[in-house]
């Protein structure tokens, strides 16, 4: 999946609106003179041109070497800045803003970014491997171990906004870790080598990353790889070519390479089968740079998205693909779950170690829905709702009211993340039940709720209707029932009809919150049946 292109996600939210990130594919207003670049894969630079003249441009040195190897006149407009810096910039605005770098562990030359502007701090995590290592960046004189024994207590700083990578963030792709990931392909490369010593492993990757992958196949199968003179350039300018395991073709001397790095693609395109290409490196001419016969080739498909749950030995608690084996054996496929982003439970313990107040999913992402259904993925045990004044649980936490107290007098959220102002949580004023004779139904119940300067009633409530399956809004259904009860009650009523604001003397800060799909009301209703049938 490529990072979702869509402006409103690569230029910051305020206070940061004066800066964008990855964001070189849209055209922004010249207030903007900051552009960040997380790092150099082709999703993340589109729209860089040599002809780029809009602002500075912030990123690593190992990607200032890369993207000016191929646009030279930009080099005047990079300015690096590395893991563990920090730098000030300041905008045209006047702003004063800090920038921190972390190691993001996805492939060379990536970057993390923290913004801070006085007390509010926003992440920006580009794409990202949540290891542990890379997790316990974030604690003062921390480390991985303790981030493994789940001691996240020591992450001190209040993220307001974090800019997340989902490229993966759906329960079923919980694969290995990346050391798991190469010790299975070292086990892989072994096994194979000792059926035939003659195999030759063929790995795709792309032009910048998966080196780890490679390296483990090499040692695994106890040989090195041959690359090409481009990328061995590539791998000197990212701090990686080491000569005892790469030999670069057409100079080296790589008669004893069984390792062949190519382009990720190529293989099986257009509905191509790639055993067809593998078959023809049985007979290997002097252009495929090997000058030994070889009797099997091995391909070896390292990304997240070949994990499948069925190769999971849970008695063993370790990973076994099964090889897709055509030419009468000699042609063999893995798939490896080998990525370079995180895996789903590391991005859940990545939110739950830092806590962040609001997430902005940056894959996958391109409607404010599917946004919410991301993060919807991975708000247990984290302060997501609990600060965020769109979603009605902010008004049903013990600190929400003097939260949205603090925000009235600043204009901006709390740096805090615990109130000082004590107060009582909403209290029930009206429970509402309405039953048709076409089985729809609503359940709800309006709350009393005081904040500071303003009094207002809140209908939180699920709805049931006998055309749910259908997926369109009835006539006289159940959200029809919504409409007409809440109105009754004073409200502003809009399409879809939702859990609902109820104004005692309307407020633009009360109207303006979020309303959500008919599903939410739905989910509801069942959990409350279902703990109704448990007591």
């Amino acid at each position: 999946k490529m990072a979702t292109q869509v402006a409103s996600l690569k230029r910051l939210i305020p206070p940061f609106e004066d800066i964008v990130v990855d964001g070189f594919n849209f055209e922004f207003d010249e207030e903007i003179c900051y552009w960040f670049l997380t790092h150099a894969h082709a999703d993340h630079t589109c729209g860089l041109k040599s002809t780029f003249d809009k602002g500075i441009i912030y990123c690593s040195s190992i990607t200032k070497r890369l993207v000016t190897r191929n646009l030279g006149k930009i080099c005047d407009r990079i300015r690096t800045i590395d893991v563990g810096e920090t730098k000030e910039i300041e905008t045209k605005s006047g702003k004063k803003i800090q920038v921190k770098a972390y190691d993001a562990w996805h492939c060379p030359g990536s970057l993390v970014f923290q913004f801070q502007i006085d007390a509010q701090i926003c992440l920006h995590t580009g794409d990202m491997r949540a290891r542990p290592e890379m997790i316990a960046q974030f604690i003062q004189n921390g480390d991985s171990e303790q981030m493994e024994n789940n001691d996240k207590e020591k992450i001190t700083t209040v993220f307001d906004h974090c800019y997340l990578d989902t490229t993966y963030c759906k329960p079923h792709w919980n694969f290995p870790s990346q050391p798991e990931a190469c010790a299975l392909i070292e086990r892989i490369a072994q096994r194979e080598c000792l059926e035939e010593p003659t195999t030759l492993f063929i790995c795709p990757a792309y032009s910048v990353g998966k080196e780890n992958a490679i390296e483990a196949c090499c040692r695994g199968a106890q040989t090195c790889a041959i690359v090409t003179q481009r990328r061995a350039e590539t791998l000197r300018m990212c701090q990686r070519f080491d000569e005892n395991i790469y030999k670069v073709s057409g100079v080296d001397d790589d008669s004893l390479a069984k390792v062949i790095v190519q382009s990720s693609f190529g293989f099986g395109m257009k509905g191509q089968n790639p055993h067809d290409s593998l078959k023809k490196k049985l007979s290997l001419s002097k252009n495929d740079h090997v000058s030994t016969q070889c009797r099997r080739v091995v391909m070896l498909r390292c990304t997240g998205w070949e994990f499948k749950r069925s190769f999971l030995n849970n008695k063993t608690n370790t990973y076994e693909p099964r090889a897709w084996i055509e030419n009468e054996g000699a042609t063999r496929i893995y798939g490896i779950p080998y990525s370079e982003h995180s895996s789903f439970s590391e991005l859940k313990n990545f939110v739950a170690a830092l806590k962040p107040r609001k997430i902005i999913p940056t894959v996958n992402a391109e409607t404010y829905s599917q946004r919410d259904s991301l993060r919807n993925l991975l708000i247990q045990g984290t302060d997501l709702y609990r600060f965020n004044p769109s979603k009605l649980d902010f008004f049903f936490s013990q600190t929400s009211l003097a939260q949205n107290q603090t925000t009235q007098k600043s204009g901006s959220p709390s740096s805090s993340s615990k109130a000082t102002f004590s107060s009582k949580p909403p209290t029930p004023n009206e429970i509402i039940e309405i039953n048709d004779d076409d089985d729809n139904s609503l359940t709800g119940v309006v709350f009393d709720v005081l904040a500071p300067d303003k009094a207002f009633k809140l209908f939180k409530g699920s709805a049931t209707t006998s055309h749910s399956t259908k997926k369109r809004q009835v006539p006289n259904g159940a959200a029809d029932l919504i409409r007409k009860r809440l109105r009754s009650l004073g409200a502003t009523v809009g399409r879809p009809a939702t859990h609902l604001i109820v104004p005692e003397g309307t407020s633009e800060t009360i109207t303006s919150l979020r309303v959500y799909s008919e599903s939410w009301l739905v989910r509801k209703l069942r959990a409350h049946r279902s703990s109704t049938a448990t007591s």
